[in-house]
């Protein structure tokens, strides 16, 4: 009986159909074109509709040229997509000096390890490899002026360019920032990890320069960097990132093609996009889905070789130059502990450093996309904070409780410390563009927190 039905069933859907058939086909072979527009534009819906489901928002070819353009603008400053290193001066070089282009713009530094090139630093006090914001690096004190220090990494660095304004407007409410100049220092560098934050600072201040507060912004860095870049290359963790690249690259030639394959491979991602920006095809949402196919097939292989790259091992005892003192850990959680009970005395001393200056000094621990639960990320934002091949979410989730538990014990002993880490808990819009850093809407929601944590906690 229910298969009779079924029967009937079908048989009067295929009679349905033949009536559409007949009814519209002769139509269509007549007028074709028009047969042709109705292809292109279902093409069109069903790519708006991918395209959209994958955001979590509903898209435009505007937004699409826009992330082509954000796309642009990170690979001539990085190598990584994943690492994006927004807003710095195009380089060039070739490959042949053995030193990755993601650092290629930095230069060794006797007292920090590493900064900026003069030639590509940013403001009028480019020479200390720093300046990001207009005006003097090397503040003096002044009546009616309050000058804040900014430190940490990439993050840090990139508050200073899109948070700045929102802590300034923050900390404006308050009647003690009435009438006064509000003036930013940036002693943030792409990289930067503990100890260079605290050294840093106290080169600043050796110089004569004047901070009437610190914003301290860190954690991944310290957590992630010493596992993935030094100790795979037999270098002490507390070293600079990138240490064994920055000093004794050259001697190992056989990494030469793999850091030559990381450099041609962004460059093709980032031509690729910008023929999609000169493209008609930019107006179509079919236009946009091939291109995000096409550059996500590149940005898999960028990840691949960048998995070659650190994974190299040279064979040879490392000179002492290189690799410092030796240091090794019998598993990843005695690691994790043994850097992050360096990063808090590091803390406590700039802490010692800033009182002892007449220095208000505020910690706060950074975000991440890699940590559970610290947003609910889109689509977009898991492909994008998952891509590359660090940091490891594995070592993240181990280590992020015991940041915020060492933020804890440095809060008792007189540290004003602040846990960043859920900060976009409530935010369901777009925010991170890789692992780790934010679009400026992400800095000036941390640029509100941090000033209400200061009119909070300022003495």
């Amino acid at each position: 009986m229910h298969v009779r039905e079924r029967s009937v069933t079908g048989k009067k859907a295929a009679l349905f159909l033949k009536h559409i058939r007949q009814a519209f086909l002769p139509f269509l072979r007549r007028n074709r074109w028009i047969g042709g527009v109705l292809f292109l534009i279902s093409v069109e819906f069903l790519s708006f509709l991918g395209i959209s489901l994958q955001r979590k928002d509903w898209t435009s070819w505007r937004d699409m040229e826009m992330d082509a353009k954000e796309l642009v603008a990170r690979s001539e400053a990085s190598p990584y997509a994943v690492l994006d290193m927004r807003g710095e001066e195009k380089r060039t070089g070739d490959s042949s000096s053995g030193r990755p282009d993601w650092i290629r713009h930095e230069v060794l530094h006797p007292y920090l390890g590493f900064v900026n090139e003069a030639t590509v630093s940013l403001g009028t006090g480019a020479y200390y490899g720093f300046q990001e914001v207009p005006g003097t690096w090397l503040r003096s004190a002044s009546e009616g002026t309050f000058t804040i220090g900014i430190l940490g990494g990439s993050l840090s660095r990139f508050f200073v360019l899109d948070g700045a304004g929102e802590l300034r407007a923050t900390l404006k409410r308050h009647p003690f920032f009435a009438g006064k100049n509000i003036e930013i220092v940036s002693l943030a560098l792409p990289g930067y990890k503990q100890p260079q934050q605290l050294l840093a600072l106290n080169y600043y201040l050796s110089l004569g320069g004047h901070l009437d507060a610190v914003v301290n912004i860190d954690g991944l860095n310290e957590i992630i960097l010493p596992s993935y870049e030094n100790i795979p290359k037999h270098v002490f963790p507390f070293y600079p990132r990138s240490w064994f690249f920055r000093i004794q690259a050259e001697e190992n030639a056989s990494i030469f093609p793999v850091i030559g394959q990381l450099s041609y491979l962004t460059q093709k991602r980032s031509e690729w996009a910008q023929r999609y920006l000169r493209s008609p095809l930019r107006f179509s949402m079919t236009g946009g889905m091939a291109w995000k196919l096409w550059d996500g097939y590149f940005l898999r292989k960028i990840a691949r070789q960048d998995a070659l790259l650190q994974a190299f091992d040279p064979q040879d005892e490392q000179q002492y130059i290189v690799a410092g003192p030796h240091r090794s850990y019998a598993d990843e959680a005695t690691m994790v502990r043994d850097i992050i009970a360096h990063w808090q005395r590091a803390s406590l001393l700039m802490h010692y450093l800033s009182e002892g200056m007449g220095i208000q000094y505020f910690h706060f621990l950074q975000p991440t996309a890699r940590l559970e639960g610290s947003k609910p990320l889109t689509v977009e934002e898991s492909v994008l904070a998952f891509a590359g091949p660090f940091p490891s979410e594995e070592l993240v989730n181990l280590g992020y409780p015991l940041l915020h538990n060492a933020g804890e014990q440095l809060r008792s002993q007189g540290v004003r410390f602040d846990n960043l880490s859920m900060v976009f808990r409530n935010t369901r819009e777009p925010l991170y563009y890789d692992c780790c850093h934010v679009v400026p809407e992400g800095s000036k929601i941390m640029g509100r927190r941090i000033g209400e944590f200061m009119l909070e906690n300022m003495r």
